[in-house]
């Protein structure tokens, strides 16, 4: 059926061909820096890691005097299959690599609908539900924070989530109501039930917990209190399941195991103990316990109640989702009883909210089909689909012409172009340094085989945190930087709603986040305001950093101690916007500047380039 239905092949064609088609028109730039442009939200800072896989090599330091690092862990899963494709075919893989994944969306979707309903309508609700959270971005509906966190989180080209973690989720519901429709004891069910659950928590581990859950209430209410005999009765199959789900996740397995542990503590892993599992408790219960919540699950139970009642063709696939909602609201209370660590908690949260939307656009299309299939002939059906896709290219298209006009991207973007052809011209990259603090370019230069980094962003390397600070100290010092500029770099910022300073973030990460629930080694060294914010922010605001004053101190008085070596970089970029890095002073017997637009500067080694 995947392979028979052109539709699905030509909407993913076309969707993709718009996407490329209007950034190709409206930005002329090689291939290398557009895929990185044309990343979606913040899916750039996995490329490196895609590069890493790709060449086995996952203790990347970028540094001639490290050599003995541990691991970076990744989501295997998750950049697996573009790790493979830009081993053989370079940055096309990325291109590649969204039009199956559209293409596989739409296979699952139509595959989950068409036993429910007819194959037209199938179609319509298969390019429908694609499309939801594209419409919803450019409407006033948008500014309502669960409709904005569905709208970013259900579905999209952001690697690796939810461009494959979402598309292993979506597996896993198909399974299902193939699993309850027709034979549910078959090896073949087991095999591919085992081989999901292995991607997911290679990729997700909050959409992992959920699915145990969900296979857990399903089991129970198919077979009620036989429930423990069909378990023994038809324990080969579930061992098979498990088999080949510890196989698919033993990659995941063994590179979380000799992975670098302060790499994983600057990505948000905190330690859980009673006291801060019963705030995560409270927070949870309280969000529960809220009226307009409550008022969600109610109308959530009550419609699946009335299809039950009235025995819907469709009570299956509406039944299914409800499960899927509640078994996400259970999850992350089981997974803190039995946990002690946990990872930007607020994950679990918006999956709550991902499928409490998604059960209520399920229940809808069943509605829709109920009322008015017999109305809903072909020539509508296509009708509809026209207006989606040309709904789709006008806002596509008219996302590129904002872009294109808006005068301070497309300069950003113009001269990040220069610079990195002036450096493909001039130097090998397998042999050459580069010193930057600008993310974007060292993605591009990680990309594109560069040999030495003066600093990688934290998200970047393994190496372990005394490192990026000392390569922090070296780059301020080789550029001749006041000890006013680096105190600029490291200090606390706020902002109308939250503490976070970019400049240093990114090469800590989320090591200094800073909520009602953690605090860098539960320190309350802070400024008074800072305490004060910090004390009443939600323990879900993973994304705030506060550095404690002593940390401070220490990083003012190692800096001021620190005494750089000799060594200097063949390419150095920068930034005019960083104010850190406005009074540069390099020396001009050794570099020669090469570039300077109203953005970037850049300085080539006289020693490597004839100026």
């Amino acid at each position: 059926m995947f392979l028979k239905n052109y539709n699905l092949i030509f909407f993913a064609l076309f969707i993709v061909s718009i996407k490329w088609i209007s950034s190709y028109f409206f930005f002329d730039e090689e291939l290398s820096t557009k895929i990185i442009f044309e990343s979606i939200s913040d899916g750039e800072q996995f490329y490196p890691q895609i590069k890493y896989l790709s060449q086995m090599a996952l203790s990347q330091s970028f540094d001639p005097d490290v050599t003995d690092l541990k691991n970076i862990p990744i989501p295997v899963s998750g950049i697996i299959f573009h790790a493979i494709l830009f081993k053989f075919l370079g940055f096309y893989a990325f291109i590649i690599l969204e039009f199956f994944a559209i293409l596989i969306f739409l296979f699952l979707f139509y595959n989950i609908f068409i036993y429910f309903f007819s194959k037209n309508i199938s179609v319509l609700f298969t390019i429908l539900i694609y499309f939801i959270p594209l419409i919803l971005v450019e409407t006033t509906l948008n500014n309502f924070q669960y409709i904005n966190v569905f709208s970013n989180n259900f579905y999209n080209l952001r690697i690796p989530r939810p461009m494959l973690s979402n598309l292993y989720f979506f597996s896993f519901i198909l399974l299902i109501i193939k699993m309850n429709f027709n034979n549910l004891y078959s090896y073949k069910n087991f095999i591919f039930l085992g081989l999901i659950l292995g991607l997911t928590v290679s990729s997700v581990y909050y959409y992992f917990i959920t699915e145990l859950v969900f296979l857990l209430l399903f089991f129970f209410f198919k077979f009620k209190l036989s429930f423990l005999i069909q378990l023994f009765k038809n324990y080969k199959y579930y061992l098979t399941s498990i088999s080949i789900f510890l196989f698919t996740a033993l990659p995941f397995f063994l590179i979380i195991y000799f992975h670098e542990p302060e790499f994983t503590y600057r990505q948000g892993i905190i330690d859980l103990n009673n006291e801060k599992k019963l705030i995560i408790l409270s927070y949870l219960l309280k969000k529960y316990l809220d009226l307009k919540f409550l008022a969600i699950v109610f109308t959530a139970s009550f419609f699946t109640f009335v299809v039950n009642f009235l025995n819907f063709k469709g009570k299956k696939l509406n039944n299914t989702f409800y499960l899927l909602f509640i078994s996400s609201l259970v999850s992350p209370i089981l997974f803190l009883i039995f946990t002690t660590k946990t990872h930007v908690f607020y994950h679990f949260v918006n999956f709550i909210i991902v499928t409490g939307i998604l059960y209520f656009i399920i229940f809808f299309f069943m509605l829709v089909d109920h009322i008015i299939r017999k109305k809903l002939n072909k020539i509508i059906i296509n009708i509809c689909i026209f207006l989606l896709l040309l709904n789709y290219s006008f806002i596509e298209v008219k996302k590129y012409q904002n872009l294109n006009k808006d005068g301070n991207y497309k300069t950003f973007r113009e001269e990040f172009s220069i610079i990195n052809s002036k450096i493909i011209s001039n130097f090998d990259l397998t042999k050459s340094s580069l010193l930057s603090f600008e993310s974007k370019l060292i993605i591009w230069a990680i990309l594109n085989d560069i040999k030495y980094l003066d600093f990688a962003n934290g998200f970047f390397t393994p190496k372990k945190d005394h490192m990026i600070e000392e390569d922090i100290f070296s780059a301020f010092k080789k550029l001749d930087l006041k000890k006013e500029n680096f105190n600029s770099f490291i200090e606390n910022r706020k902002s109308k709603w939250r503490y976070i300073n970019h400049d240093i973030k990114k090469y800590v990460a989320y090591k200094y986040q800073a909520n009602s629930l953690v605090t860098y080694q539960n320190t309350k060294d802070f400024e008074d305001d800072e305490l004060t914010h910090i004390s009443k922010s939600s323990p879900m605001l993973s994304q705030q950093s506060v550095i404690p004053r002593y940390e401070l101190d220490r990083l003012k008085q190692e800096y001021d101690n620190y005494e750089t070596d000799d060594y200097t970089s063949d390419i150095i970029v920068l930034n005019k916007k960083n104010q850190f890095t406005l009074f540069s002073n390099l020396t001009e017997s050794e570099y020669c500047k090469v570039f300077d637009g109203d953005i970037f500067m850049m300085f080539f080694n006289k020693e490597k380039y004839s100026c």
